[in-house]
């Protein structure tokens, strides 16, 4: 999708709805009398986006390593998607631990966040897959005359 001069992925647009639909759930709870989230939630996002970036450049290490400056790109949407949800849940479950005050906030936070998350990946993803068009279907034939597989 593009805003402009601004070029977004689906995986950044979805991430971004998550992010907005956590935050709203901690303002909401946050009138309500409950312990503010926010920064807890961020701190928890950060670590997870690194995890899930460490896990991503993990698995395409044998690429990666004849480039080493090539990890900090962070522009070829290279997170993985389980590895970043896990560390988010560790993250956030250690932070209430440690702050009790901040269990049911950082918990709502945090199923909202990701709930809203999947729910905007999963449709952008039904979405690009229903407007993809099939390739016409070519029979291709070298100089002699043949059909080439």
């Amino acid at each position: 999708m593009s805003v402009g001069p601004l070029l977004f992925s689906t995986a950044v647009l979805s991430l971004l709805f998550g992010i907005i639909a956590g935050l709203g759930a901690n303002a909401f709870l946050k009138r309500r009398g409950y312990a503010d989230a926010g920064n807890a939630a961020f701190l928890a996002l950060a670590i997870a986006l690194l995890v899930a970036r460490a896990a991503f450049v993990a698995g395409w290490w044998s690429q990666y390593i004849q480039q080493p400056m090539s990890v900090l790109n962070v522009r070829d949407s290279g997170f993985d998607p389980l590895a970043g949800v896990l560390a988010l849940l560790l993250g956030c479950a250690l932070i209430a631990w440690r702050r009790r005050l901040l269990l049911r906030p950082l918990a709502a936070t945090l199923g909202v966040g990701v709930l809203a998350w999947a729910l905007a990946w999963l449709a952008t993803g039904a979405l690009a897959s229903s407007t993809r068009q099939p390739l016409p279907a070519l029979v291709l034939t070298d100089i002699h005359g043949q059909h080439v597989a």
